[in-house]
């Protein structure tokens, strides 16, 4: 690979949803990465609506062990999570803490795997972005945050464990 000639010494990734790694003919992406960035949206999937969030979390769990056989360094679920708004769609701040709750128990960080909280703070201007091109993006977009447009805390928030205090 062109980047990894370039920049030897650099830490190689890319993002991408999570069906792109598992497509056939990745292996000689894979075999260059340093770590994997993925991104695992339940909602996108054809289920989610009448699922219960252990059943979202399920997924994301079960979604980075298939990454796992595929890939043999570290992955970062860099995205996932449920938006809280609009609550017409079943989306609500409570679904979205219980969503992150149900992940944090059946997902513990560790070297190989972990996931981030996706995002800091909704973005309602975003309903108006597109991920993919031709296609509108819905109301959700732009409440994915933990933390509301005007920077008020989601009840999620009060669910993130503190990190420990690393040894110098």
């Amino acid at each position: 690979m062109e980047a990894r000639r370039r920049a030897p010494d650099l830490a190689l990734t890319t993002t991408e949803p999570f069906h792109i790694f598992l497509e056939p003919g990745t292996a000689p992406l894979l075999s260059q990465l340093d770590l994997m960035l993925v991104n695992i949206h339940p909602i996108y999937e054809s289920w989610f609506r009448s699922a219960p969030d252990e059943n979202a979390a399920e997924f994301v769990v079960k979604v980075a062990d298939k990454l796992a056989e595929a890939y043999c360094g570290p992955i970062l679920v860099k995205e996932t999570g449920e938006p809280t708004a609009p609550e017409q769609a079943g989306y609500t701040p409570g679904r979205q803490a219980s969503f992150y709750d149900a992940l944090y128990r059946s997902f513990p960080p560790s070297r190989a795997r972990a996931f981030t909280y996706f995002c800091a703070f909704d973005a309602p201007w975003r309903i108006n972005d597109s991920p993919v091109l031709g296609i509108r993006p819905g109301q959700e977009e732009g409440h994915w945050g933990i933390y509301d447009e005007k920077r008020h805390p989601k009840p999620v928030v009060n669910m993130i464990p503190i990190l420990p205090k690393l040894a110098r």
